[in-house]
């Protein structure tokens, strides 16, 4: 790995919950453009997919965690960017479609809709490995996914779940428009009615989070 060495202004907002709360983080030197496509509009910085963020957090739940295994590498990566003009640890998309690749390749699998039916269970039964498998393959949990529902169980908390259900939910109605079908005849009719009852849920807990914030 090239020794990059640079020093930036960097500004981070903890909120009282952390760590079960991610803080926010905002370069103010000026050194990160507005055409670094790793940012936010509201100016702060994108580390990661939340899931994954949450994963980090997790492991290394103190803010020199933080620091040094998000912040730290995000700074190398656009360093590397600025003078190189790629990222040393490859391009990732962003939003909705990055979340949902997510769970396709955690459950390998190449169908959207198994994703959403994941994030659906897991938001519904928490981890209950007696249940059948949201993967669709009529195994029990404790015979099928078992390992990686429970990571994803144990990594989430309200806030993050609220998230990637409805990242996973937005990314399914893109390809619904692609795809000219409306969402509700792209999904198996017990999907869209579970996935709508919990989207309602979701927008709450999240408006509740941003008041929070506020």
């Amino acid at each position: 790995m090239e020794r990059i060495s640079e020093a930036f202004d960097i500004e981070i907002t903890v909120p009282k919950e952390f760590p079960d709360r991610s803080p926010r983080t905002r370069e103010i030197g000026g050194r990160i453009g507005s055409n670094y496509e790793h940012v936010f509009t509201n100016g702060n910085l994108c580390l990661g997919i939340p899931i994954e963020v949450r994963r980090i957090i997790c492991e290394a739940p103190t803010l020199l965690g933080y620091a040094e295994n998000l912040i730290v590498p995000y700074l190398y990566g656009f360093c590397y960017w600025e003078k190189h003009g790629n990222h040393p640890f490859g391009e990732a998309y962003h939003g909705p479609r990055a979340t949902l690749n997510h769970y396709k390749s955690l459950f390998d699998t190449r169908d959207p809709k198994v994703a959403l039916a994941i994030v659906c269970f897991i938001y519904d039964h928490g981890y209950q490995d007696n249940r059948l498998c949201p993967c669709g393959s009529g195994r029990r949990v404790r015979t099928c996914h078992r390992q990686e529902l429970r990571l994803l169980c144990e990594i989430h908390n309200e806030e993050s779940l609220s998230n990637d259900l409805s990242e996973i939910r937005d990314a399914c109605i893109e390809i619904s428009i692609r795809e000219k079908v409306s969402l509700s005849n792209f999904l198996p009719k017990f999907l869209y009615e579970q996935m709508t009852r919990l989207a309602v849920h979701a927008n709450s807990s999240n408006s509740s989070s941003k008041r929070a914030t506020d």
